[in-house]
């Protein structure tokens, strides 16, 4: 499985409309000579993002000098084995690094100065102290850093001299929270277009508060059978157990710390807006979303080896217990208590993210805001898989969630 780098490529497509409600410019450049330059046009074009041709690194590197001699940060993207913070030695010994033809790993970091005498870029690397023994990011100022010209060639190179340049353009559109306050909604209730404008609506990917509901599905013994069963080797499919429960886990993290922040930040964003209703629609996500959440899948390495979380725990479980017995319809049955506190606490976040954007919709409009009661799953499917991703989207605006899934048709 092909998992595309969140700041590399799935960010690129939210950025665009907060481009258009700040009033910047968006520019993305890749390295027309690399490998999985076509598979990345593809993705990309599939968003709505535009993409502009280089030739190797003489180009990339005029490019960044120009950009810097502007008075312009750029994003670059890079292979972070390369990179010489010790945060990334990790790779190094378990040699994970990018494969040539295909993006699997990737990390983006910010160039805001560069010295020919000296041979050296100047970056900012959010990843540095961001999780590990190493912790404390931003606080031990080891984020920011300079490194020299023939190391950040091989991490740039590794990820097709790819850059990410905003610059300012006309300034904030007129009707700015109205337009923000729509986009919200939309994403909220998972409007498909709203995330993928250029893209025919697919049945298999959901999004906003369905992505939630088609994750309830997922945690049906059923449908976990399904999922295994599809894998060969007993090895392969313990492994798929233990990693289905930390994978999400470090999602929903990720999501919930992401849709938090962006919720309390909203009302400086929108003053303008009676956002009271929506808030309090909203928050009520928060305890469901901290239940499947745990702040050590981001800063500890060894986190599976000490978890006591509900969603790693038991997945953690069901894997020990299957390579034990070998017999997964026991294994599941012994769980299915468990898997269904995890489903009951996902149709709840879908509930407050419908109820929240219904909310914000009536305070949009002007109109009273109708009590939303809950209801059922939108979704039925015999299984799904999330092989997804999140992000959060910046400025203080919003977060949104992007579920892929496999989906196969309920039996009547």
């Amino acid at each position: 499985m092909m998992m595309l780098p969140g700041a590399l490529f799935r960010q690129q497509a939210q950025l665009l409309p907060f481009c258009e409600l700040y009033g910047l410019t968006h520019e993305l450049h890749v390295d027309l000579n690399s490998n999985w330059t076509p598979i990345a046009i593809e993705y990309w074009s599939s968003w709505g993002v535009n993409i502009t041709g280089m030739n190797g690194e003489s180009d990339a590197s005029d490019l960044l000098k120009s950009t810097i001699d502007a008075g312009f940060p750029a994003v670059l993207w890079t292979d972070p084995y390369y990179l010489p913070a010790e945060d990334y030695d990790i790779a190094r010994e378990l040699g994970i690094r990018q494969n040539t033809s295909a993006p699997e790993v990737g990390h983006a970091v910010l160039a805001v100065g560069y010295d020919d005498a000296e041979s050296t870029v100047q970056l900012m690397d959010p990843g540095v102290g961001a999780f590990g023994p190493n912790f404390g990011y931003p606080d031990d100022d080891r984020w920011y850093y300079a490194v020299d010209y023939s190391t950040l060639d091989d991490a740039w190179r590794a990820l097709g001299y790819g850059i990410t340049i905003l610059k300012p353009g006309n300034g904030s559109i007129q009707d700015f929270e109205s337009r923000l306050g729509e986009l919200i909604v939309s994403r909220l209730l998972g409007n498909f277009t709203s995330y993928m404008p250029d893209t025919e609506e697919l049945p298999f990917i959901t999004f906003g508060e369905n992505a939630f509901r088609s994750l309830r599905y997922d945690m049906e013994p059923e449908s976990i059978k399904s999922y295994i069963e599809q894998l060969e080797s007993m090895e392969e499919r313990v492994y798929a157990l233990l990693m289905i429960g930390a994978d999400l886990e470090t999602m929903m993290t990720l999501q919930y710390l992401s849709y938090r922040v962006a919720l309390e930040a909203l009302p400086d964003v929108m003053p303008n807006t009676d956002l009271n209703q929506f808030l309090e629609e909203g928050r009520a996500a928060f305890s469901h979303m901290e239940a499947l959440s745990e702040n050590r899948t981001l800063t500890d390495l060894y986190y599976l080896e000490n978890s006591d979380s509900l969603l790693t725990n038991t997945f953690i479980n069901m894997a020990m217990r299957y390579n034990s017995t070998e017999d997964l319809d026991t294994t599941l049955n012994a769980y299915e208590w468990s898997l269904g506190k995890i489903a009951l606490q996902l149709v709840q976040i879908a509930d407050a993210w419908k109820n929240a954007g219904e909310a914000l919709r009536a305070a949009l409009s002007g109109e009273p805001y109708p009590a939303v009661p809950n209801h059922q799953p939108l979704i039925t499917a015999e299984w799904m898989y999330v092989v997804g991703a999140t992000a959060a989207v910046g400025a203080g605006a919003f977060a949104v969630v992007i579920i892929v899934t496999l989906k196969r048709s309920r039996s009547a």
